[in-house]
């Protein structure tokens, strides 16, 4: 299950909603923390743990990464490298970009819906964390084992044999780059003229949004 930091304690649309998509957790920065990547990796220790699984956690080298996780059995954690991570982190070989694909396919989908239902963008063109929440549950349901793999092969974690795995370096598949290029444009004709942006940048529309917190509040 994926994990959702937000700002709010309790979000106005979460009222009423006894069981979400996510795990959610909050604060201030909406950002990840020391304390809510001990919480998460100690809350999958105790699972792997019951279902007698030995399992490998490589982490960025991350101020919000904690050195030390005590309690942890069945989780070994290992860290990349500093400086180095994006080469042979696998989320930067293709498994973020995937997932923001698939995500925005389905804001775009969410959003040309209800302008077709009412013919007006003023009061139905909105996201709520819900949406959100369920949007990204969807689209991590949606990654596909084999995108995953070739992501930690291309960062070097799986040994290549001869005869059974390409040594070239193979083209990962789109999410689906050209349903969301399609759904773009057809967005745009409907509530007025292009945006001045293409569907590349759409997908990575909050690339450089801050993610993690820095060491002046989150020890």
């Amino acid at each position: 299950m994926l994990l959702m930091i937000g700002k709010f304690c309790q979000p106005r649309c979460f009222k009423g909603i006894n069981t979400l998509p996510v795990t959610y957790r909050h604060n201030k920065k909406a950002c990840m923390t020391s304390s809510l990547l001990k919480e998460w990796v100690q809350k999958y220790d105790r699972r792997f743990l019951m279902q007698g699984r030995s399992v490998a956690l490589v982490l960025d080298n991350c101020r919000a990464h904690p050195q030390v996780i005590s309690g942890v059995r069945a989780i070994s954690i290992f860290f990349l490298p500093p400086n180095t991570t994006s080469p042979i982190q696998p989320c930067d070989q293709g498994i973020i970009k995937n997932f923001k694909t698939i995500y925005r396919k389905l804001v775009l989908q969410k959003f040309i819906s209800s302008f077709d239902e009412t013919g007006s963008t003023n009061t139905h063109l909105k996201m709520s964390l819900l949406d959100a929440s369920t949007m990204a549950a969807a689209s991590w349901n949606e990654m596909t084992p084999a995108t995953i793999h070739n992501c930690f092969r291309h960062a070097g974690f799986v040994r290549e044999i001869t005869g059974s795995l390409s040594n070239e370096r193979e083209e990962l598949p789109p999410a689906d780059e050209s349903e969301v290029s399609n759904l773009f444009e057809k967005f745009a004709r409907m509530t007025g003229p292009a945006p001045q942006m293409s569907v590349k940048e759409y997908t990575s529309i909050d690339e450089i949004t801050e993610t993690s917190a820095e060491m002046s509040w989150w020890i």
